[in-house]
């Protein structure tokens, strides 16, 4: 493979890491999201989240002067934000935490010097067959662009496509993307897709003029190179970018969603509320003579009928109007009876 295309210059970036974009119309340059930051809404960090907590559970436990920190700040977590998530950071790092990330940073370093034609430098032997599985692999590629810097302005995305090449036996050029992590098509490959997508839908941005550039890419597939960093096996996969393209709309829906404002309302004064009087129980109607002599017969004939305390219990609850000295003596027998 041989290059004919040089590396951008890169745009200066605010204190969030964002790139500073001049405008198409010229103007004071503009923050724009990073493309994997944008994209990042849609992915499943599930997996994610649990490996780097194993992460910080094995760093804790290798080294004893983390367990100690971590002791002495868990009596106020809340005000030693910072300094558990930098305690954090060290667990992870010394359970090995970004060793693959490492590797895999160095290897894009090395290839972006082979796609650029140069001499890669001094290769460790022990990452020497890497390199040679990349060559074998994309024999048939030719470089166009290497590592320039793109945006597109609808979305106020910009970022860095790994390589702009042909194919021999393909019309066009193609988004290519080197990925060194063997877990990322498995877990990551929608995010992949996405990634390409907005890549293949941007334009070269110069960041000295704020000039762009059409890139002239196939929009419809693009291709990475898997590199597997443990196996040093190299393998080239399609993507499909009329998919991915289809995920950035959502995630651009997502993003848009995110700076809503106004959704709860400021605290609000609801109106005293009206005092509703107790409802109170209807008055007894009044009983004849008659029909009082016959009540209270029946109920001493129900206290004696009675099988248990808490049936004369109920007894007296629910007869209480009618209930008199001569009730209760006959309570008293039938309870003695049912004792014995």
């Amino acid at each position: 493979m041989s290059a004919f295309e040089t590396v951008q210059s890169v745009p200066a970036r605010d204190r969030w890491g964002r790139p500073l974009i001049i405008p198409p119309g010229g103007g004071k340059p503009t923050a724009y999201t990073r493309c994997t930051r944008f994209i990042d809404v849609l992915e499943d960090k599930y997996n994610l989240q649990k490996w780097m907590q194993r992460m910080v559970a094995v760093g804790l436990g290798l080294r004893r002067d983390l367990h100690l920190s971590a002791s002495s700040l868990a009596s106020d977590p809340a005000g030693n934000k910072k300094a558990l998530d930098d305690l954090c950071e060290a667990a992870i790092e010394a359970a090995k935490g970004s060793e693959k990330a490492t590797i895999g940073t160095a290897l894009h370093a090395y290839i972006e010097r082979i796609n650029l034609g140069q001499d890669p430098g001094v290769i460790p032997p022990e990452f020497q067959q890497h390199i040679d599985a990349y060559r074998a692999a994309t024999g048939a590629l030719h470089p166009v662009h290497v590592e320039q810097f793109t945006v597109h302005d609808e979305l106020l995305v910009g970022g860095t496509p790994d390589l702009i090449a042909s194919i021999d036996g393909e019309d066009g050029m193609f988004v290519c993307d080197l990925k060194t992590g063997p877990a990322t098509l498995v877990y990551g490959a929608l995010k992949v897709a996405m990634q390409m997508a907005v890549y293949a839908h941007s334009q070269l941005y110069d960041a000295q003029t704020g000039q762009r550039t059409a890139l002239d890419v196939r929009q419809d597939k693009g291709l990475v190179i898997a590199l597997d960093s443990d196996t040093a096996q190299c393998t080239l996969h399609w993507v499909d970018l009329a998919a991915g393209w289809e995920a950035v709309q959502v995630a651009a829906e997502v993003n848009r969603w995110r700076k809503v404002k106004g959704v709860v309302s400021d605290p609000i004064q609801l109106p005293a509320p009206t005092l509703i009087p107790e409802p109170q129980p209807a008055p007894v109607a009044e009983l004849s003579a008659f029909q009082r002599r016959n009540l209270e017969a029946a109920l001493l004939a129900a206290i004696a009928a009675s099988t248990s305390r808490e049936a004369l219990l109920d007894l007296w609850e629910r007869s209480m109007h009618i209930w008199t000295n001569a009730h209760t003596e006959a309570a008293k027998r039938r309870l003695a009876a049912l004792a014995a």
